[in-house]
């Protein structure tokens, strides 16, 4: 598990322990008007749990391996993408649409589905240019394949929606999303779940990573002193010597 894995990890706990449903929210149309996530995704009434790092497939075109919701919020018979920007830095909506929203294109002769998350999301349900049939994104959980469904959630820190609220009032026009439901800030997240607990989900994962870390490292450094030293052959010049 990787260091941004963590942070995925991190918001599905998050997300389950804070029920979801009462979770403050913030309307893409409106950031600044904040409002219950379930008042923006009623079909959160059949919230199960949430996945971390769920792999994606279509129903027609290959998926690039790479390519992985940071969370799932599972259904009974879909999942909600949540894709999650915690950089404390703040990205700039600008900066954010260009290195994200960029629209998805075919690659492998038509055969294959290239770009950011975010950007295949956005056009989930949709056909896009040199598409012959809408995108139809599929989630892989434990022992199932199911739909995902074309809205999704970002999850940015305060600092973040901080920038862009001062920019545009309307940053789902600004960042050119159809399709983004609504943006949960990692902050209000933490207050809901209470920061002793949130701290110590964080710690046990951050642990855990740790703990993984040092016994892969273990593992490389006995394969190297187990590996052979190659011998270094003397030149033709001083053998002749």
């Amino acid at each position: 598990m990787g260091p941004h894995l963590v942070g995925d990890a991190l918001v599905a706990e998050l997300l389950v322990r804070s029920g979801l449903r009462d979770v403050p929210a913030h309307r893409p149309s409106d950031i600044r008007e904040r409002v219950a996530l379930s008042a923006l995704l009623p079909s959160l009434a059949g919230f199960q749990t949430v996945e971390s790092s769920t792999k994606l497939h279509e129903e027609c075109l290959n998926v690039d391996g790479m390519h992985e919701l940071d969370c799932a919020i599972v259904l009974r018979d879909s999942v909600i993408p949540v894709e999650a920007k915690l950089g404390d830095s703040g990205l700039p909506l600008k900066s954010f649409r260009k290195r994200f929203l960029g629209e998805p294109k075919l690659t492998h002769r038509g055969r294959a589905l290239g770009g950011s998350i975010p950007a295949i999301l956005d056009h989930n349900g949709r056909t896009i240019a040199g598409g012959q049939t809408k995108i139809r994104l599929h989630a892989l959980l434990p022992g199932r394949s199911t739909l995902v469904q074309p809205q999704w959630v970002l999850v940015i820190a305060d600092s973040t929606r901080e920038k862009w609220s001062r920019k545009a009032s309307d940053v789902a026009s600004a960042l050119g999303t159809r399709q983004l439901a609504a943006i949960v800030v990692l902050e209000d997240l933490v207050h809901i779940v209470g920061l002793s607990e949130a701290t110590s989900v964080a710690e046990k994962l951050l642990l855990g990573h740790l703990q993984r870390w040092k016994k892969a490292w273990k593992e490389h450094e006995f394969v190297s002193l187990a590996a052979p030293t190659p011998t270094r052959r003397s030149s033709s010049r001083s053998e002749t010597q």
